[in-house]
């Protein structure tokens, strides 16, 4: 093998397992985040382990274990 190539197999290899470890840290339990959400209105996707929600015309945060960030106060 070039040492491109080598290069490239390597960069690959140390993404690859870079994204499989942030995939499992991201892992949300659905049966407890569909009772959390329950609670709800409506809510935002996930981002970076936070989502926006909303109750009562009032929005709010929460993260991905489901604890109130911030409280639905907000305009």
């Amino acid at each position: 093998m070039t040492t491109k190539k080598v290069f490239i197999w390597v960069l690959a290899s140390l993404c690859t397992l870079i994204i499989s470890s942030c995939n499992n840290n991201v892992k949300l339990d659905r049966e407890k985040l569909s009772q959390v959400l329950a609670k709800y209105d409506g809510y935002s996707r996930f981002s970076e382990g936070l989502a926006v929600v909303s109750k009562d015309g009032k929005y709010g945060v929460i993260n991905k274990d489901g604890k109130e960030i911030v409280p639905c106060i907000y305009d």
